[in-house]
């Protein structure tokens, strides 16, 4: 039989292992606890008139509700869109609108943001706020508290809806069709994941990137889904990163150069005693590294690790080298990259092995659409 990649087989088994710790918020949410309040969010959203086929719209921090939230949608075959917290008025209300979004949850802590948001609105969705209300919106945890913990029956699996930044303009939305498959059915990209990283229910996964982002969010989704424990940050601080890496013997992570160099920029004696050993894999996302976490900075050293990087591509990598006596270069996940211009920069190493599509002269790869290392497509 199949193994079925859902947190409610988790919350039959372990009921009370932790699926998500806020370490700056002092919370945290059972299995148990985010099956229930996942179904009873699956109950308010029906209740509300909104079902299968139909878009909410999540405006909140890093909250220890936020899992429940996008795992009531999912289960109920609802469209999801997590909005940035970073967004002006005009771009949140954009987002929102132009999504379809028929129900828009948000905390007190956006308070300000939502409600400028939604005099902007057109399509005027339906109000829900958390740890607190202002005017115009219903409280979302005493509305919870009356809808039954039943599972949703029937439903297709309810899939994200991800919008760019809007650097380039407005916010560019993604919108993907829905799957002919229940909840309990994960996505693709769940098996590569797992292949790649091999996340089960024992990884501790340290995630202190912003839930509305694609990557911390769906990663989050998959730990649920095999088991696992996220550890989430309101915000990101470098020293509270490393503590809780050591504290709660985390396996894995995903960071971007920003906060590695961040990381780098500790106190010598902060980064010495911080306790990595158990780190197992990080994966590695964005832009290429700022100068500062150069390999030669990096290798060797008494410090994060090596990282490979590719110039203007967003990359996985995934090798954790410790803080301590790092000395190997992190390996890239087996992806088909395509670069825009249909050149790929390498960056130097003497530990790189170039493919036989490697120009060694002029470092760089001549394969018209993919990058290699030793022969292999990524």
């Amino acid at each position: 039989m199949a193994p079925v990649y859902h947190p409610r087989e988790m919350a039959l088994r372990e009921p009370d292992k932790p699926a998500l710790i806020m370490v700056d918020q002092g919370a945290m949410i059972t299995y148990g606890e985010l099956v229930r309040r996942a179904d009873q969010a699956a109950a308010l959203f029906a209740s509300l008139g909104i079902g299968a086929g139909d878009t909410i719209a999540i405006l909140i921090e890093n909250h220890v509700r936020y899992p429940e939230l996008i795992w009531g949608a999912k289960n109920s075959g609802i469209r999801y869109v997590t909005v940035s917290t970073h967004l002006n008025a005009a771009d949140a209300a954009y987002v929102i609108g132009d999504s379809g979004a028929k129900l828009l949850v948000t905390s007190r802590k956006q308070a300000t943001l939502a409600g400028e948001a939604v005099v902007l609105i057109a399509s005027k969705p339906l109000l829900l706020m958390m740890d607190g209300i202002v005017a115009r919106f219903q409280p979302y945890e005493a509305l919870l508290e009356r809808q039954p913990a039943v599972p949703p029956q029937g439903r297709k699996r309810g899939p994200s809806m991800l919008y760019s930044s809007g650097t380039t303009g407005r916010p560019k939305g993604v919108r993907t069709e829905f799957p002919d498959a229940p909840p309990e059915v994960p996505p693709q990209r769940l098996y590569m994941l797992l292949e790649q990283y091999a996340f089960d229910s024992d990884t501790v996964f340290v995630n202190p990137g912003p839930f509305y982002h694609a990557a911390p969010q769906r990663i989050m989704m998959t730990i649920h889904r095999t088991g696992g424990t996220v550890i989430g940050f309101q915000a990101f601080d470098p020293a509270a990163t490393l503590d809780a890496i050591g504290r709660f013997g985390a396996t894995h992570g995903f960071f971007v150069p920003t906060m590695f160099r961040r990381m780098l920029a500790l106190p010598d004696d902060v980064r010495r005693a911080a306790r990595t050993g158990t780190m197992r894999h990080a994966i590695h996302g964005a832009l290429s590294d700022p100068a500062e976490t150069s390999d030669d900075r990096l290798v060797g050293a008494d410090d994060l690790g090596a990282l490979r990087r590719y110039r203007s591509l967003w990359t996985y990598l995934h090798h954790f080298a410790g803080m301590a006596g790092a000395s190997r270069l992190g390996r890239p996940a087996r992806l088909q990259l395509h670069a825009a211009d249909y050149r790929v920069r390498w960056q130097r190493s003497s530990r790189r092995r170039a493919g036989p599509d490697h120009d060694e002269e002029r470092d760089e790869c001549r394969l018209p659409r993919r990058c290699c290392q030793d022969g292999n497509a990524l």
